[in-house]
């Protein structure tokens, strides 16, 4: 695959699920460029309830830990109340894949296991920058920072109204 077209910050709620890849092959001598349309087709991209405006890729946190040492067991216990009744709703978390770490969704991440939900939608924190044009590895050297630990000044980066689409904002 030569390139992926997906939504970037500009234009991230006035976007559909496609996404656009471009291949180039030769076939005969003859260079072929192909595009190829994509919905989301894997089964956590069509659960109901995910908002994902960015239309990032979404993967399985499940067994994800949190960068939160205390969460409220009243507010978990509603969470997967509602989980139970409704699904997830809402953004899905934002994690560092490599590290198994969640950034976001402590509390949700908590009570998917009571609701008995099989998967935790997730994006990933590098997709995520990426989407607005920003490099991750370049911010973190700059500002001298570890990005896998737990920590909101790497967020800041962000727009605030990303930030606020995936429940980001209230960690800053």
């Amino acid at each position: 695959m030569v390139g992926r077209q997906g939504a970037r910050c500009g234009d991230a709620f006035n976007r559909s699920s496609v996404l656009t890849y471009s291949a180039v092959a030769r076939f005969d001598g003859a260079l072929l460029t192909l595009h190829i349309l994509s919905i989301n087709t894997e089964d956590m991209q069509t659960m109901q309830g995910i908002r994902n405006p960015l239309d990032l890729d979404i993967i399985d946190a499940s067994g994800y830990l949190t960068g939160q040492e205390t969460w409220d067991d009243d507010h978990v216990a509603a969470i997967a109340d509602s989980m139970r009744r409704h699904g997830w709703q809402g953004a899905p978390l934002v994690v560092l894949p490599e590290w198994a770490i969640s950034y976001s969704g402590t509390h949700r991440l908590l009570a998917v296991e009571a609701a008995g939900l099989e998967q935790v939608p997730a994006v990933s924190l590098e997709d995520l920058f990426e989407a607005c044009g920003l490099d991750l590895e370049a911010i973190v050297a700059a500002d001298d920072l570890m990005v896998t630990m737990h920590r909101p000044e790497i967020l800041g980066h962000l727009p605030d109204d990303i930030r606020a689409a995936y429940t980001l904002d209230d960690i800053i």
